[in-house]
């Protein structure tokens, strides 16, 4: 942001608009800020997301890798269901046999 203020006072500047070093300071400032704000607000926004990249040199790889973030959805789907499975319904029988499969 800063780049562009200064561009901004130089083409100002050319056109005969000249300004004090102590109010270009003081707005390049609130610049500085707003700039900081926004940062901040973009990241909290952000918080959670989830991306996938697919890139490929032609149409097929491109849908090798939509298939392949697919499965990671599914696989990913699947973790958070058995994260939500209420353990003390299950036998120890199901336990040992569900630790042993995360396990492998």
């Amino acid at each position: 942001m800063q780049g562009k203020f200064k561009e901004l006072l130089m083409k100002k500047a050319k056109e005969g608009k000249m300004i004090s070093p102590d109010k270009a300071k003081q707005k390049m400032s609130v610049l500085d800020e707003l700039d900081d704000m926004m940062g901040g607000e973009m990241a909290s926004k952000m918080k959670g997301l989830k991306k996938v990249t697919v890139a490929a040199k032609d149409d097929e790889g491109l849908l090798e890798g939509l298939d392949k973030a697919e499965e990671v959805i599914e696989d990913s789907a699947e973790e958070s269901d058995e994260d939500e499975k209420d353990y003390s319904e299950m036998s120890k029988e199901e336990l040992i046999e569900m630790l042993q499969a995360k396990s492998e």
